[in-house]
């Protein structure tokens, strides 16, 4: 426009509010009008509501009988306005908390939502469907975000300055896949002086269609005071640079009404993957992730990634009565206050790794460490597969680390009582399980006075276990600790090796084995008392054997079975040999032999001073006695 103003024409009409606007007589086309605030503003008050909704109107009489309540009202046009907000369609953003006073922004709230919704193409048709949350405090009940042409919505405010305060059973029923939140703080409580008072379920994010894609995301998002922040039936929730505060995170929903097809990503296996808890922090929260429902999914939850967070007072990372979790990720956060991070029936690909694990608290009097510490880290009643355990620090722990084929108690009390449920324990394969280079302090302390271990294990087969490389400090008056409980038996089933310990040792863990005393060919053994253990690449062990009331005359090479194969050691020069030992004990020979094991027999073979073997004749009676100690390699 032309800077000296010649031939510009003023629209002068200037209202308070939106009612104001609609009160006009007879609006012509074109007529434009400047509207203060949506809602009337009483400047006689000493705080008066700040105007808020305003904007400039054009007339247009087309669409005089259109009424949206915010852009297009009876005719009146919002002009260059942006994107949309709730104080457009009359929201007031003046709730108080502590006072517990001001306006319901319910349906203005909705208004908005629909606008976008019904305006706006989805974003695949090319459409960007956005509300902005602008500054203010929202008191709210249920907002529904449903479109049957779903795929996109989201909505951002401005950090802690837009917050939202509902006590409605359900504050956000989201229907519609692939929505964005960001920048905004939702309070389940609109009296915020309760502080024990807890709302119900944030957001519900629920498919009109059944399908499983959700897909949300959220971004500097703050929750508090909620029973369940987010109720999920589907696939798809990610979480960053937010904060949470109340009963439960997330409740992972398996519906048997959930449909899947035979494609992967939608299948059996693909459908519910991808719940992510990333760069944000917990103020105190029972459980982070829960799984729940009876459907066929229950047994495909994949790819959770728990990482970079600050995990203040949470009772357990993760919890189900009857699911699989697979290809979970828990990394690099810090933990103070943790009591649990498993309890599932089963678990099938979990690495937990370079984390800070620890209950602390500045102890209040002699007994305030054995009270808070740690429970069980890991409660899994059915079975374990490729866990992976290492790089971390955990500090304080009343039970073993894994209590793995037992039943898993409940051990606390949520606000909600259906969650945190018992599971039986059920016989399966566990394998592929390595705990390493972690480091344990005040590891089973006194609070326990049955035995612990790195392992608890009871039914079921387990094998494929590494235990190396980790520093456990244990207070020295407890005994009784071991690796494994009930430990597994096989040549590569139990690799204990290069841990330190400080403080209560932990018992040796050895694997019984049945020892036989043979003369060449003829098996002569009465009594077998035998054990071994797994040390890196060699086996050690003790072979204890007794022959009663050997046949008169009978002649023999001495040798005495070993529990596995061997191979050549490299540190010994003759080719064949595999190890060597030592006797502890012997009965029935005139002078104690010597002892090689070589790779032409896999046995330990009793040998003279001068080299050769022993003969069964050279014994002084019908009776002999060996306990020896050997070692030989196997890999």
């Amino acid at each position: 426009p032309n800077v000296d103003m010649t031939g510009w024409k003023f629209d002068n009409d200037v209202v308070n509010s939106i009612a104001e606007l609609l009160a006009i007589q007879n609006p012509k086309d074109g007529q434009r009008v400047a509207v203060t605030s949506y809602n009337p503003v009483n400047y006689a008050l000493a705080e008066p509501y700040s105007p808020r909704g305003g904007g400039d109107f054009k007339y247009i009489s087309a669409l005089s009988s259109k009424n949206d309540g915010g852009v297009v009202i009876n005719g009146w046009v919002r002009q260059d306005f942006g994107t949309p907000n709730p104080y457009f369609f009359g929201a007031y953003g003046d709730w108080n908390a502590s006072a517990v006073t001001g306006n319901d922004d319910t349906v203005a709230f909705q208004k908005c939502i629909d606008y976008v919704l019904t305006t706006e193409p989805n974003l695949r048709a090319g459409g960007k469907r956005l509300m902005r949350l602008k500054a203010g405090n929202y008191n709210i009940t249920t907002l529904n975000i449903s479109s049957n042409n779903g795929w996109g919505f989201e909505i951002y405010g401005e950090g802690l300055y837009s917050c939202i305060w509902s006590d409605a059973p359900v504050i956000f029923n989201v229907t519609t896949e692939f929505t964005r939140f960001r920048s905004f703080t939702v309070h389940g409580v609109k009296d915020y002086s309760s502080y024990y008072t807890l709302g119900q379920t944030m957001f519900n994010f629920k498919l009109i269609n059944n399908r499983a894609d959700i897909d949300a995301v959220f971004n500097d998002v703050k929750l508090f005071k909620h029973a369940v922040a987010f109720k999920v039936h589907g696939r798809g929730l990610t979480f960053r640079n937010g904060s949470v505060q109340g009963d439960m995170f997330c409740d992972i929903v398996c519906d048997p009404s959930i449909i899947y097809d035979t494609y992967f990503s939608q299948g059996l296996e693909g459908s519910m993957r991808h719940y992510v808890f990333e760069n944000s922090r917990t103020d105190g929260i029972n459980t982070l992730f829960h799984i729940s429902g009876t459907g066929a999914l229950k047994d495909y939850i994949n790819a959770m990634s728990i990482v970079n967070n600050q995990l203040l007072f949470v009772k357990t990372l993760i919890s189900g009565a009857d699911c699989t979790i697979r290809g979970v990720i828990i990394a690099n956060n810090i933990g103070g206050g943790i009591w649990n991070l498993i309890s599932v029936p089963r678990v099938d690909g979990l690495i937990d790794a370079n984390n800070r694990w620890a209950y602390d608290w500045t102890p209040s009097n002699s007994n305030q460490f054995e009270i808070d510490s740690m429970y069980r880290l890991y409660a899994i009643s059915n079975y374990a597969r490729s866990v992976k355990i290492t790089g971390n620090v955990i500090k304080g722990s009343r039970e073993s680390l894994m209590v793995l084929g037992k039943d898993t108690p409940k051990l606390w009390q949520n606000f909600n009582a259906s969650y945190n449920e018992p599971s039986t324990a059920v016989a399966g394969d566990s394998y592929d399980i390595n705990i390493s280079n972690n480091t344990f302090t005040n590891f089973a302390n006194a609070v326990i006075a049955s035995n612990v271990a790195m392992i608890d294990f009871g039914v079921g087969t387990l094998k494929d276990v590494k235990i190396i490389a980790n520093t456990v400090k244990s207070p020295s008056t407890l005994s009784n600790k071991y690796w494994v409980l009930n430990a597994p038996t096989g040549i590569d089933s139990l690799i204990i090796k290069d841990n330190i310990t400080e403080g209560t040792k932990f018992a040796r863990q050895t694997i019984p084995y049945v020892a036989q005393l043979y003369a060449s060919d003829t098996l002569i053994t009465s009594v077998s008392d035998s054990y071994y253990w797994r040390d890196g690449d060699f086996i050690r062990g003790v072979a204890h054997v007794t022959a009663t009331n050997i046949t008169v005359g009978l002649g023999g090479l001495l040798t005495i079975t070993l529990p596995t194969s061997t191979v050549i050691a490299e540190n010994i020069a003759a080719s064949s040999l595999a190890g060597a030992g030592a006797v502890v004990r012997m009965r029935g020979l005139a002078n104690t032999p010597q002892v090689e094991i070589r790779t032409l027999d896999n046995r330990i073979r009793l040998m003279s001073n001068n080299g050769a073997h022993i003969n069964a004749t050279e014994r002084l009676s019908n009776n002999l006695e060996f306990a020896i100690e050997f070692y030989y390699r196997v890999r």
